[in-house]
C-alpha cells in the first residue's frame, strides 16, 4: 500500500470513528430527551436510530472495512470498478492455433 493509499485510509478510518462516537451521543441525548419529557408517548428516537444507522453502515462500507466480504462480494474490493473497466476495455488476444504435428501410427506403416 502506498503512502498516499494509507493516509486516505486512515483518514476515512478516524471520520468512521468519529461518526460513531456522535451518533452514540446524540442517541444518548435524544434517549434522554424522550425519557424526562415524553416517556409515555411513542418511543419516536427509533427513528433516528434507524437512519442514523444506515449512514453508519454507508460510512463503514465507504471506508473500506468489508474486507472480510471480498470473497464472497468480489465488488466488495476498492479496486473491482478499476479491474471490471480494464476487463471490459482491453483487446481480447488473438488465440494462436497451433496444429499438432500427426504422429504417423504404429503399425499402419509397416512392411512385412
Amino acid at each position: 500500500m502506498k503512502k498516499e493509499d494509507a493516509q486516505q485510509y486512515v483518514k476515512r478510518q478516524k471520520e468512521l470513528y468519529l461518526d460513531i462516537v456522535v451518533y452514540v451521543f446524540i442517541s444518548l441525548v435524544l434517549t434522554g430527551i424522550w425519557f424526562i419529557y415524553d416517556h409515555g408517548t411513542n418511543f419516536w428516537p427509533k427513528y433516528i436510530y434507524f437512519w442514523g444507522g444506515l449512514y453508519i453502515i454507508y460510512k463503514f462500507i465507504k471506508a473500506g472495512n468489508l474486507a472480510f466480504l471480498r470473497g464472497v462480494l468480489p465488488f466488495a474490493d476498492p479496486d473491482w470498478e478499476e479491474k471490471k473497466v480494464n476487463k471490459l476495455t482491453s483487446k481480447p488476444e488473438e488465440k494462436k492455433v497451433t496444429k499438432l504435428a500427426s504422429k504417423p501410427e504404429m503399425g499402419k506403416n509397416k512392411k512385412k
